[in-house]
């Protein structure tokens, strides 16, 4: 049952990851331009937005170990992990500033992910199946991406209020996003 919940809850994080994914990567100039009045921090939002379903996935992992009894095993992870960050910007950042940051973020979280994956594996015998749960939802995203991006070119939604515009294209990413899955 175990083996069940963990497939099944790793599956919906990716699919959920991965829309996420969609919707910052394709409205990044949007949410920088809503939630900071400024395009130029869609940039980051797009630079950042795949570290989603691995954050995701980290969380869930992380979560699954805690209730299989890996309290102190997600501690000391977590720990190294920060150890980690806080030497790497020590190094990265005076010499390669916001590109430096970015790079400790990627690094950390897929340090702290492999371990917890590691782990999880470790305690239960779940098989990923890589082709199923990542490659084909990435595959439809990606034609959802193309899909909504033509359409927005062609959408002028230029009288409504930035936010809405926003909840407008988001909605259709996860929409199409939800249907392509579904076929």
């Amino acid at each position: 049952h175990i083996e069940y919940i963990t497939s099944r809850v790793w599956r919906l994080t990716v699919i959920f990851g991965l829309c996420s994914v969609g919707v910052l990567a394709v409205c990044s100039k949007e949410f920088g331009e809503v939630l900071y009045s400024n395009q130029e921090v869609g940039k980051f939002i797009y630079i950042l937005a795949p570290l989603m379903p691995l954050m995701y996935l980290d969380t869930v992992t992380d979560s699954l170990l805690k209730g299989m009894g890996e309290q102190v095993y997600t501690m000391n992870v977590n720990i190294a992990d920060a150890a980690i960050s806080v030497i790497l910007v020590r190094l990265l950042v005076p010499k390669f500033g916001i590109i430096g940051y970015i790079a400790v973020l990627y690094i950390a979280e897929i340090v702290n992910f492999a371990f917890s994956a590691a782990m999880l594996m470790k305690r239960c015998k779940f098989e990923f199946k890589i082709f199923k749960w990542f490659v084909m939802p990435l595959f439809l995203l990606i034609i959802t991406s193309r899909i909504c991006k033509t359409a927005f070119s062609y959408l002028t939604l230029s009288n409504l209020p930035g936010w809405l515009s926003l909840t407008y294209h988001g909605m259709m990413i996860i929409i199409i996003y939800s249907i392509l899955l579904n076929v």
